[in-house]
């Protein structure tokens, strides 16, 4: 599904490349976030829990499955199964199976 497509309480799969990641820690909680982007729009993908996470690096294609909302106005999607792709997004193939969780979102590639 084209990322511009995903509307408010969507479960949905996205597929696009990670334009940029940030760190941070909201209290003891640390959080990991990659926008991940098609040529429609973009996402916030975030993960709770988890400084890193391997292979979730800008510029690699990506897909996300999760349940995505708007949050301040940016389409947000937490701790949702992802997987690596091989490749540009026209030429993908999958390098490592989605993760259900950021609780098991350890080494991925």
């Amino acid at each position: 599904m084209p990322i511009s497509e995903v509307e408010d309480r969507d479960t949905a799969s996205v597929a696009g490349t990670i334009r940029s990641i940030t760190r941070s820690a909201h209290g003891a909680n640390p959080t990991f976030d990659c926008v991940v982007a098609d040529d429609t729009g973009e996402v916030r993908v975030r993960f709770l829990g988890v400084r890193e996470i391997s292979g979730l690096l800008p510029g690699r294609p990506v897909a996300v499955h999760g349940k995505f909302c708007l949050l301040g106005g940016e389409m947000v999607t937490l701790c949702p199964a992802y997987t690596l792709l091989r490749g540009t997004l026209n030429s993908a193939s999958v390098i490592s199976g989605s993760l259900p969780s950021a609780a098991n979102a350890a080494p991925a590639g």
